[in-house]
């Protein structure tokens, strides 16, 4: 039996959902964190502030989801996204921006 799509990105019942955060700011990260954790459902497997560690942390912590911000110091989510990708095709990436409306 084949799965749809949207049944292969669900979790079992019960089990959580593995995120990674990525943004440069420690605030947004630990706003992001507390806000998914309070929701129920999410289990936040690593935490990067660049593009760099968030390519290390997608291949080690192996997450269902990733948030990823645009902007950053060294590697940004742009630049990052291919190689979060390759280092873990399964997941999925939503981005993740405080910029103004200006800037985006």
């Amino acid at each position: 039996m084949a799965l749809s799509p949207l049944s292969q990105t669900n979790p079992a019942p019960g089990r959580l959902t593995r995120v990674l955060i990525v943004d440069d700011s420690a605030v947004i990260r630990g706003m992001i964190g507390r806000w998914l954790t309070e929701a129920g459902g999410f289990e936040i497997v690593a935490t990067a502030s660049n593009g760099r560690m968030a390519v290390d942390a997608a291949a080690r912590a192996k997450p269902e989801i990733i948030l990823l911000d645009l902007e950053m110091p060294e590697v940004d989510g742009l630049a990052a996204l291919p190689l979060i990708l390759k280092a873990h095709p399964t997941s999925k990436v939503i981005v993740i921006s405080t910029l103004t409306q200006r800037n985006a």
